[in-house]
């Protein structure tokens, strides 16, 4: 087992209630040891097997419940649908 963390940034966030909203739909996936959801910040950061999970399962997630995500490189950028470099996890 590899525990990864991962932060992903979120758009379309605009109160608790869609925090509470996305860590819900994040924290039922297999794999998943936990989920913290800001939406001031448009942050998630997610711990995760890695062996079970991936954060494209996590982004799927997000965006079934009407939000658009993407992996967080350190600054807010433009959200599409941009390809996910699993050699980009942080190991922990």
């Amino acid at each position: 087992m590899t525990e990864l963390k991962q932060k992903i940034l979120i758009e379309g966030m605009h109160c608790n209630a869609c925090e509470k909203t996305i860590a819900k739909a994040v924290k039922n996936l297999p794999g998943i040891f936990g989920i913290n959801v800001n939406y001031r910040n448009k942050i998630a950061e997610i711990s995760f097997d890695s062996e079970k999970a991936s954060m494209q399962q996590a982004i799927n997630a997000i965006k079934s419940k009407g939000y658009k995500a993407s992996i967080y490189n350190g600054s807010e950028q433009s959200i599409e649908n941009e390809k996910i470099d699993d050699n980009s996890f942080e190991e922990r």
